[in-house]
């Protein structure tokens, strides 16, 4: 099983916000991956995380 959470953490690393191309970061309960810059969520469905421009979800909540 560690194993499995090592290659989560290689994969957050390399995956970039499809719009501005900087780091994105899993929200607590694993079901988006957030951009800060552009203050957007991609969801993601049955684990596998959506990154079309298209899906981009504006952050309601202040920041």
């Amino acid at each position: 099983m560690p194993r499995l959470l090592d290659n989560k953490k290689k994969l957050l690393e390399i995956i970039v916000c499809p719009i501005c191309h900087k780091k994105l970061f899993l929200n607590l309960k694993k079901t988006k991956l957030i951009c800060f810059i552009d203050k957007v969520f991609f969801p993601i469905k049955e684990g596998i995380p959506v990154l079309l421009k298209n899906s981009a979800n504006k952050i309601n909540k202040k920041l």
